[in-house]
C-alpha cells in the first residue's frame, strides 16, 4: 500500500494540500502503477494550467517496507508564460485576418491549454479547414506565440438525401454551398426539402467575425408550405440573426424575422376565426448551454435552451402573439456503452393585443417520433368535433430512455414518454 506521498519542486504560491487531494493515490490506499501514472499526468497539468507551459513531472516508487512504497513526485515547472500572438499559416490571405480575429487569443495573459483547445473549437465550428494543428512556440521575451497550421478543405459541395421517417414519410432533400463563396469566411448555402408535411427552400449566408471576435451575422430568405393534418400554411420569410459566441459552450442568438403568410385553418374554428392572410413581424431570443461531451454521440453531460418570440405592436402584422420555451437534456453513462438519457420541456404562448386566439400555426402540438412517441403526430392534446387537433398554448412533455448495444454499430433504447 501506499506509505507517504511527497511533492518536490513545488513552485511557490501553488495549494501542496490542494495538489493532493487531485491525485488518485492517498496514504493507506492499495498501490497501482496505472493510478500512480494518471497521478503524474494530473500535476503536469495542473502546472500547465498555472501557465508553465513546458512543465514536466517525473515519478519514482521508493520500497519502504515489506508492503508499503513511498511516491514521489518531482515537478520542473519551467517559466510562467503569456500568449504572444497568433500566427496563421496555411490559407489563403483572405482568411488570415478572419482567422485571427475569430480565435480570440488573449495577448498577455497568462497560458492557460484550456484557452488553446478554445481557439481549436472556434475554428473547428469555421468549417473551412481539413486540418487544424495548434502548436505553442516560446519566445525569447516569455510570451508563446501560439502557430495555427491550417489546411483548407473544398469550400464547395453538393448534397443530397433520401430518407423514410415515422412521421413525414418519404423525405427528399438537397443543398449546395461554399464556404467561403464571398472570402473572409463567408459563404452561401441553397437548400431545398420535400415530404408529405413540408416543402422549402432556402438562400443563407453567413459573416463569422461580424461586429467582434465572438459574432456570426446570418440573413436568409425561405419560402415554406405547411401542410398538415390541422392546418395548411404557406409562408415566405426573410430572417436576421446575429448569434454571439462567449465561449464554445455558450452562445445566444437574437434577431428579427419578417413573414408573408397564407393560413388555411382546417378544424371548426375556421368558422369562428377568420385565417390570417398578409405581414408578421416577429423579434426572438435565445440562449443555449451545452455541457455534452459530444455533440453527436454524447456518453455524459447536459444541454439546455431557452427561447422567446413576439410580434410586436404598430409593425402591421396580422396576429399578435408570444411564445417561451424551455428544454433541457442530460445523459450519463454507467458503462462505456450503456447511457440513461433524459429530456424535459415546457412552453407557454398567447394572443395580445386586437388578436384573440393563438393562431394554429403557433400554436404547441404533442404526439410523433420526436415528441410523446405512444402518439401518431400532433395526436396527443384538444382536438374538435372532428377529431382534428387544435394544439394549446401551453406544453409539457418529459422522457427518460436506457440505450444499450445489440451488435457492432445496432443499439437499442428502452424508454418512458410523458406529456
Amino acid at each position: 500500500e501506499v506509505g507517504e506521498v511527497v511533492l518536490e519542486g513545488l513552485p511557490e504560491g501553488m495549494d501542496r494540500e490542494g495538489l493532493l487531494e487531485t491525485l488518485p493515490l492517498a496514504p493507506g490506499a492499495p498501490f497501482s502503477d496505472g493510478a500512480a501514472e494518471t497521478g503524474r499526468r494530473r500535476l503536469a497539468e495542473s502546472l500547465r494550467g498555472r501557465g508553465h507551459a513546458q512543465a514536466e513531472t517525473e515519478l519514482r516508487v521508493e520500497v519502504t517496507g515489506p508492503r508499503s512504497v513511498r511516491l514521489l513526485y518531482r515537478l520542473h515547472p519551467g517559466p510562467v508564460y503569456t500568449f504572444g500572438r497568433l500566427v496563421v499559416e496555411g490559407p489563403g490571405p483572405d482568411l488570415v485576418p478572419m482567422v485571427q480575429r475569430v480565435a480570440r487569443l488573449p495577448r498577455g495573459e497568462r497560458y492557460d491549454p484550456e484557452v488553446v483547445e478554445d481557439v481549436e473549437w472556434y475554428l473547428r465550428q469555421l468549417n473551412l479547414f481539413r486540418r487544424i494543428r495548434l502548436e505553442a512556440r516560446p519566445q525569447a521575451d516569455g510570451s508563446l506565440d501560439v502557430h495555427a497550421l491550417l489546411s483548407e478543405r473544398e469550400h464547395r459541395r453538393l448534397e443530397l438525401g433520401v430518407g423514410w421517417f415515422s412521421d413525414e414519410k418519404l423525405r427528399a432533400s438537397a443543398a449546395w454551398e461554399d464556404r467561403n463563396l464571398f472570402e473572409g469566411g463567408r459563404g452561401l448555402r441553397v437548400s431545398g426539402m420535400n415530404s408529405s408535411i413540408y416543402t422549402n427552400g432556402t438562400l443563407s449566408t453567413w459573416w463569422p467575425g461580424f461586429w467582434g471576435a465572438p459574432n456570426t451575422l446570418f440573413l436568409s430568405l425561405s419560402h415554406q408550405l405547411e401542410k398538415e393534418e390541422a392546418y395548411f400554411q404557406r409562408e415566405s420569410r426573410a430572417s436576421l440573426a446575429l448569434v454571439y459566441r462567449p465561449d464554445p459552450r455558450y452562445s445566444v442568438r437574437g434577431g428579427a424575422a419578417v413573414s408573408l403568410i397564407g393560413l388555411d385553418d382546417k378544424t371548426v374554428q375556421r368558422d369562428l376565426v377568420q385565417d390570417p392572410e398578409g405581414l408578421i413581424t416577429r423579434v426572438f431570443l435565445s440562449r443555449t448551454r451545452d455541457g455534452r461531451d459530444d455533440p453527436l454521440f454524447p456518453t455524459r453531460g447536459w444541454t439546455q435552451r431557452q427561447s422567446v418570440e413576439a410580434t410586436p405592436p404598430d409593425l402591421g402584422s396580422v396576429a399578435h402573439f408570444a411564445r417561451a420555451q424551455a428544454e433541457a437534456a442530460w445523459v450519463h453513462s454507467f458503462h462505456p456503452s450503456v447511457q440513461l438519457a433524459g429530456r424535459g420541456l415546457i412552453g407557454a404562448g398567447g394572443p395580445f393585443g386586437p388578436s384573440e386566439e393563438l393562431i394554429i400555426s403557433e400554436r404547441f402540438f404533442a404526439g410523433g417520433s420526436r415528441s410523446m412517441r405512444g402518439f401518431k403526430r400532433h395526436r396527443l392534446g384538444p382536438k374538435d368535433e372532428e377529431g382534428n387537433p387544435l394544439g394549446g398554448n401551453f406544453l409539457f412533455e418529459a422522457s427518460a430512455e436506457l440505450r444499450l448495444p445489440l451488435y457492432r454499430k445496432l443499439r437499442a433504447a428502452l424508454f418512458v414518454d410523458t406529456a
